[in-house]
């Protein structure tokens, strides 16, 4: 870890500078971040979602793997280069429906 202060601002730098633009165009924010952790936002929008109103399921992997990043570079102090995704398993416990999904 580094001496270099990685914050909600920092965080949503990133995700503007780092992210292609169907991400972005989740509306995905960053809510909180502390070394290794990060907090993040998909705001609830229909257009993110499948038949009956359900938030996808690309939407919700999108969302982890972005949050993944954002807390590596937290633990960084800044993302220093690039990452890419190498493994990713999600286990969808409940559908989200009419509610912002925070990861």
């Amino acid at each position: 870890m580094t001496d270099t202060v990685f914050d909600v601002a920092a965080a949503n730098a990133l995700l503007v500078e780092g992210f292609a633009p169907w991400v972005r165009a989740t509306g995905i924010t960053t809510d909180a971040v502390a070394p290794g952790a990060a907090t993040l936002r998909i705001p609830f929008s229909d257009q993110l979602c499948r038949m009956g109103g359900i938030m996808s399921g690309q939407t919700l992997v999108a969302g982890a793997d972005t949050a993944m990043v954002i807390a590596i570079a937290a633990q960084m102090g800044g993302l220093k280069k690039g990452l890419t995704t190498v493994d990713l398993t999600i286990n969808y416990m409940r559908p989200i429906t009419a509610a912002d999904a925070v990861l």
